[in-house]
């Protein structure tokens, strides 16, 4: 899984307020199905022997910490040219004792072995690990880092003057580390060109991680070439069909879309991401769970869309990925709507605080919404309050947190909430939800914004009442609707649509002088 809330006074809060709504037994229950996939794919799996390397190494449901067992699972996964692996390996070494570390060694080897794998680790793909990140940094701060650097990229070099590689692919693979090398060293055009000529001569040789290199560092930062965003996806493509893990997501992410009439589009993101399997990421299982969820590319199939995101919420992912907590969240979802599962607050109510702890801000709002229902009876409506705060947060331009303002200005408006009724706050938080949610309709065209817009006009919440304008936005709600297949959308658009026919044809044959639009 990738990194939790951090350290600071806000964090820490968030995590102690999440605390009673999370359920280490279901989340064991995730962690072991993990476990028991990967076991019987480990012989020869890379990527599976690599979750198991980090189950023992993190000691997570019923694998125990053990780290030698973790460094010979992460060493196989390594030897077996697997990125994550190659840099959590490194975790295991140190230079002085440590109950983290497994082997201690000198500080010169600590980072020669370091140079060594993160060279071939961030070579693949920057994204894979913090490998990169570490490398460079160092290179930066530190003299000797600069130059083992440098030793290693001499000691590429010489295997390829001396012809020492077995093949055409090895060949390739190591051109690629060097021209990687060249590229981040360079500050200039004539730097630039060495590393493409580089890149281009082991793409040549067949190596994907070289045309991986080209689109997303290269022609992605108009490093020595100009924009060419043509090129970038020719790269891209050519990448993925040599078998590049992160390219195969990528362009599967890229073509991915949820609108009627991009089937034939949605079928090849679909195979696309079932490639990238090869490396089950969190993020890439996120998305093929969320296909066979809206039966998009595939048909609709609710309990293999929860497989997949059950092995997602707890598998580890891409860097920056939030594949975890958007599995999290749809799990969440499956349980409060009964989708393909018994509907069940008190798990989805776990599965919306494991989002929001791994940084899903919206599922607080969907946990307080549940409290605010009493859907769950463990809390008070205090507790729904400062959730929907903590996801309103200060800042009023973060179009994200309208939702929370909204509901934050339902239940102070309502006079029999008598304990909390204030109208003059709740009349605060409408505005500011109205604001949030008008200026930012041109650029996210969502159903549920649209209803959310239809009903502040319909019922005056923050502004004047304006059935003409709920009218018009409940029309683009319902129409926008027709257009996706994706759940959520669906869902709004039809509560639009009954809007429509029940309320607003009511209200303007009652008084034809509200104003128009």
């Amino acid at each position: 899984m990738n990194a939790q809330p951090g350290n600071n006074l806000e964090d820490m809060h968030l995590l102690l307020f999440l605390e009673p709504f999370l359920s280490t037994r279901l989340e064991n229950e995730l962690y072991n199905k993990l476990m028991n996939y990967c076991t019987k794919q480990q012989d020869s799996d890379s990527h599976s022997l690599f979750e198991l390397g980090r189950l023992h190494k993190e000691g997570l449901g019923k694998c125990e910490k053990n780290l030698q067992k973790a460094k010979h699972l992460l060493e196989r996964a390594a030897e077996l040219n697997h990125p994550k692996a190659m840099y959590d390996l490194c975790q295991l070494y140190g230079n002085q004792p440590s109950a983290t570390f497994v082997n201690i060694v000198s500080e010169t080897e600590l980072i020669n072995i370091k140079v060594l794998w993160y060279i071939k680790s961030s070579a693949q793909a920057l994204v894979y690990s913090n490998s990169g990140f570490e490398l460079w940094n160092n290179h930066n701060a530190s003299l000797t880092w600069r130059k083992a650097i440098i030793a290693e990229r001499t000691r590429l070099l010489n295997r390829i003057s001396n012809k020492n590689y077995e093949d055409t692919l090895e060949f390739g693979e190591i051109l690629n580390q060097v021209s990687y090398i060249t590229l981040q060293l360079s500050k200039d055009d004539s730097g630039y060109k060495t590393a493409i000529d580089g890149f281009e001569s082991a793409s040549h040789l067949g190596n994907p991680d070289a045309c991986w290199n080209l689109a997303a560092s290269v022609y992605h930062n108009c490093l020595g070439v100009d924009k060419n965003e043509e090129k970038k996806l020719q790269l891209m493509f050519q990448a993925a069909d040599r078998g590049h893990v992160r390219a195969q997501f990528w362009l599967g992410e890229y073509l991915f879309s949820s609108s009627v009439g991009k089937e034939e589009q949605c079928v090849k993101a679909l195979n696309y991401l079932k490639q990238s399997l090869r490396y089950p990421f969190a993020s890439t299982l996120f998305w093929v769970g969320y296909a066979n969820l809206l039966g998009a590319g595939t048909s609709q199939d609710y309990a293999l869309a929860m497989q997949y995101f059950q092995l997602a919420a707890v598998s580890s992912d891409y860097l920056f990925g939030i594949g975890n907590s958007s599995a999290c969240s749809w799990l969440a979802f499956m349980y409060t709507k009964g989708l393909g599962t018994s509907a069940d607050y008190t798990i989805a109510s776990h599965y919306y605080a494991m989002a929001a702890k791994l940084g899903n801000k919206h599922s607080l709002n969907d946990l307080a919404k549940l409290i605010e229902k009493k859907k769950i009876s463990c809390c008070e409506l205090d507790t729904a309050i400062k959730l929907y705060s903590m996801a309103a947060g200060d800042n009023t331009e973060d179009t994200s947190t309208y939702y929370a303002r909204y509901r934050l200005g339902k239940l102070y408006s309502r006079k029999f909430n008598h304990k909390i009724y204030n109208q003059m706050k709740g009349t605060e938080y409408f505005a500011q939800a109205l604001y949030l949610l008008e200026s930012s309709i041109s650029d996210d065209t969502r159903s549920y914004r649209y209803y959310h817009l239809g009903i502040i006009y319909e019922n005056g919440y923050g502004t004047n009442t304006n059935y003409y304008r709920a009218a018009k936005y409940y029309t683009l709600a319902r129409d926008a609707a027709t257009k996706v297949y994706d759940i959520l959308d669906n869902y709004y658009g039809k509560k639009a649509a009954k809007r429509l026919k029940n309320n607003i044809p009511k209200y303007t044959e009652k008084d034809g002088k509200q104003t128009t639009v």
